[in-house]
């Protein structure tokens, strides 16, 4: 009997509703099916992929279509080519040349486990396309491949405890659960309550969004193997802290667009190593939402939202090779297996529009659906797992009206020269710093004196001795909102080298139209700042006007204008990369052209100790940008439309703190810090 299709699972597809999305999905995956038997071997003429990357899509679909419609053909291909896995040499189930064969012994990777997961679904589901000789091979296979070599990993200390450890895990315990290894379930439960503990406790996750969704690919693939295989051995109630990732992925959400090269997709906030067009993958959002749905109700509601919002109506994928990987998370088996039991939908109407995470993300728009949207990325003062960050804390991503105005790079392929570019800090919407008083006059790719900012710094591990401490990234001063005004405050001076020490910055959201950045910069030294703000020019539709202290940006029917309120000098522009989704070979679809981000930059006017400055960010429609005007007096700074007089806000600066008031709507918050 199989583990991840009962027979009741099994019926529910096979009596569903014509016309609803579990019939279109699954018609999508018969077909996709259809076509993939008529190749010889994993890889076909649509892939993309190096055979690692794509066997478990490829398979696990192939064997959930064979159990529904058990067609002589797509069975033919599924067991000729688990045999021809099975039958791979050590060095193949260790991973691509890249990876690390020097081990003795040898130890599995993240190529490992999906082909752990992919001879494991074949087996479950379709057993009997295998002969009792062929069944003893490749129960050989599990415990020595798949499960040895992914146990190795684990064993192997000391050892980083991040996503890795998850997917290898998962490694050992889906073959366990399908052999029915009782043994290897327990030994390894205290490593899988481990893995759960690396979300923090608000479902936020120190790597990035689109890892936290890795994570869980592995993670969501333990519990359902425990729940099906071993119930009384894994309480769900260790699920909490990852069923809130649904809560977390809902503010990073931003909206499904059509999008020139892809088909209707989904857009995120993609800080660090994340996509652009990254959306939760739908197995994992609906095992929040029928799996977790006793352990987490609101959560798993706003899962099925987000599944619903990301997902359908459903339509033939752009890519099909990338999704098990996590490269452009999509559609799994596990979506007709929970679908007809996942709960009801639930919109984050009834969320707070603002909220910071405990992973130093701050989100804050006007209005759930609303004009605009700010997301932040801040500093964290815990992190249970710490991957994948660029130099990028106290960097800003802006979306008006459907238009996304300041961006973030993403990540390309990994091994290429790009990727070691788009991940410092003079790519990303935030500061770095020179000590040279004429280095604002040299070109925009050589900065002598440079003093980038240096990310996350430590990593956790676990060894003989036990689990290191978090990790600590900056300092977090504070998260405000009172349902017009959104305020977020970090310090990241202590992810820079000498002598910097502090840079606080303050991002205010005022309603839709407005954004107030307020930078304080403390040295031991003297040090010249440097502004970096990355526009998207992804489509070739940017257009820009630079001026000395502002520059004016239009996108579509929409504008931004940024004030410059420190006297520096502008250059611009940089032809910078902005990716939309990683591909693990370069020059794939997803790879950001040169010139697909327009970068500009603000150096500061002169060397000093200490700087305070001051921009701000109008928000409008193509035409209106037009009437939007700053002016500076003293340490007052004032953001108006000449064509709306309601439209009108003064920043003033003070020994403590900063006040900011809306002259015509009566509105005044008042900030603390050391100005």
């Amino acid at each position: 009997m199989s583990i991840f299709l009962c027979e009741s699972e099994l019926e529910a597809i096979k009596n569903r509703k014509r016309n609803t999305p579990l019939d279109d999905l699954l018609w999508l995956f018969l077909n996709k099916s259809k076509e993939r038997q008529s190749q010889t071997g994993l890889v076909n003429l649509s892939s993309t992929q190096d055979w690692w990357h794509l066997a478990f899509e490829y398979i696990s679909e192939s064997a959930l279509s064979y159990r529904i419609k058990e067609d002589e053909g797509l069975g033919a291909w599924i067991r000729s080519t688990v045999l021809a896995i099975v039958r791979r040499p050590v060095c193949d189930w260790v991973g691509p040349t890249f990876r690390d064969h020097t081990l003795d012994p040898p130890a599995g990777n993240l190529e490992t486990a999906h082909l752990s997961w992919s001879v494991s679904f074949a087996y479950d589901l379709c057993p009997s396309l295998f002969t009792p000789e062929e069944q003893k091979e490749i129960e050989t296979c599990l415990i020595e491949r798949a499960i040895g070599l992914c146990q190795n990993y684990c064993d192997t200390l000391p050892r980083k405890i991040n996503n890795w450890y998850c997917i290898l895990l998962a490694g050992v315990i889906v073959p366990a659960a399908v052999l029915g290894r009782q043994d290897i379930l327990e030994d390894n439960l205290e490593r899988v309550k481990l893995c759960f503990s690396l979300f923090q406790e608000d479902g936020s996750y120190g790597e990035s969004a689109q890892y936290a969704n890795y994570a869980l690919q592995g993670l969501f693939l333990i519990t359902e193997a425990y729940k099906r295989s071993a119930p009384l051995l894994l309480d769900l109630q260790h699920c909490a802290s990852y069923a809130k990732a649904a809560r977390f992925w809902v503010y990073n959400h931003i909206h499904r667009k059509n999008l020139s090269g892809w088909g209707h997709v989904s857009r995120s906030f993609n800080f660090g190593d994340s996509a652009a067009i990254f959306a939760p993958s739908a197995d994992i959002l609906l095992h929040m939402a029928a799996t977790l749905k006793e352990v987490d109700p609101e959560s798993a509601s706003l899962a099925k939202w987000l599944f619903e919002e990301a997902y359908l109506p459903v339509e033939q994928p752009m890519v099909d090779d990338r999704s098990s990987f996590g490269f452009v998370p999509g559609i799994g088996i596990f979506t007709l297996i929970l679908l007809p039991r996942s709960c009801e939908a639930r919109g984050p109407e009834q969320l707070e529009r603002s909220r910071s995470f405990e992973n130093g993300y701050t989100y804050m728009r006007d209005c759930w659906g609303g004009d605009s949207s700010v997301a932040v990325a801040g500093c964290a003062k815990s992190l249970n797992t710490v991957a994948h960050s660029h130099g990028d804390i106290n960097s800003l991503i802006v979306t008006h009206r459907g238009e996304r105005f300041l961006v973030d790079p993403g990540h390309s392929c990994y091994r290429g020269l790009v990727h070691l570019q788009e991940i410092v800090s003079l790519h990303h919407n935030t500061c770095s710093f020179i000590q040279n008083s004429k280095a604002h006059r040299t070109s925009l790719d050589s900065f002598p004196g440079l003093i980038p900012q240096n990310g996350a710094s430590g990593i956790r591990k676990i060894s003989k001795d036990g689990l290191s401490d978090t990790v600590k990234r900056g300092k977090t001063l504070g998260f405000f909102d009172d349902g017009f005004i959104s305020h977020c405050a970090n310090d990241a001076g202590e992810l820079y080298d000498a002598p910097l020490d502090v840079f606080e910055r303050h991002i205010i959201l005022c309603g839709a139209q407005v954004i107030y950045i307020v930078d304080r910069i403390v040295a031991d030294e003297p040090v010249t700042p440097l502004w970096t703000w990355v526009l998207n020019n992804r489509d070739g539709k940017l257009e820009v006007n630079p001026l000395k202290d502002r520059l004016v940006a239009r996108r579509g029917s929409a504008g931004m204008k940024i004030f410059h309120g420190g006297g520096g000098c502008l250059s611009g522009p940089q032809y910078g990369y902005m990716h939309d989704a990683y591909h693990p070979l370069p020059g794939e679809k997803g790879e950001g052209l040169q010139g697909s981000a327009h970068l500009y930059r603000w150096t500061g006017s002169e060397s000093r100790k200490e700087h305070t400055v001051v921009h701000a960010i109008a928000l409008g429609g193509y035409g209106e940008i037009a009437s939007w005007h700053y002016e500076t007096t003293g340490k007052e700074y004032t953001l108006y439309s000449l064509s709306d007089n309601t439209k009108h806000w003064t920043l003033s600066l003070e020994q403590d703190g900063f006040t900011l008031c809306g002259k015509k709507t009566g509105r005044s918050v008042c900030f603390g810090s050391k100005f």
